[in-house]
């Protein structure tokens, strides 16, 4: 994996970067100005402004971000210290970290939304996490409302999908 300060598939157009339609960049992408990807994307973006996910963007990255915009297709682990937000048309599927989150009508969300209030610190990455790509789900606290043994195959007394009063319950389902 190469990482570049500023690399060859980047234009520099009035301020803000640019990965154009017709590039395909896999790596580490740093920026310290605003970051506009209209092609795909894959690895790493550490971007100071404000990222742009175009409506024809692909990107499959863990992305840092000051504000971060999609209209296109995101997927991996997004931490943005201040705005994210999904346009209509900007699927985004895995984990979000993010002052602000804005979803517009139409827009699809699947995967971690977690917000942070303003001024607290951003949580460090657990070292086995820090590679390219999306990691492991960590896994947390479920909501367990039967017993705490978790080899139970039998459904839990107190919460088993149906109604827990026998008003309304199936008589042959006991």
């Amino acid at each position: 994996m190469t990482t570049y300060s500023t690399p060859p598939s980047e234009i520099s157009a009035g301020g803000m970067s640019l990965v154009d339609a017709h590039t395909h960049f896999d790596g580490v992408f740093r920026t310290t100005q605003d970051l506009r990807v209209d092609g795909r994307c894959e690895g790493q973006i550490h971007c100071d402004g404000t990222l742009f996910v175009s409506e024809s963007a692909v990107v499959s990255a863990r992305v840092q971000a000051g504000r971060v915009s999609v209209a296109g297709s995101l997927q991996g682990e997004i931490r943005c210290r201040s705005r994210f937000e999904i346009i209509a048309t900007g699927p985004v599927n895995g984990r979000v970290l993010a002052g602000t989150v804005v979803v517009h009508d139409g827009a699809f969300f699947d995967g971690e939304l977690r917000m942070r209030r303003e001024g607290e610190p951003e949580e460090p990455e657990p070292a086995a996490e820090r590679t390219v790509g999306l990691p492991p789900r960590r896994r947390t606290p479920s909501l367990d409302l039967g017993s705490s043994n978790e080899d139970q195959t039998t459904p839990s007394p107190r919460f088993n999908g149906r109604p827990t009063s026998r008003e309304g319950a199936d008589p042959r389902r006991t």
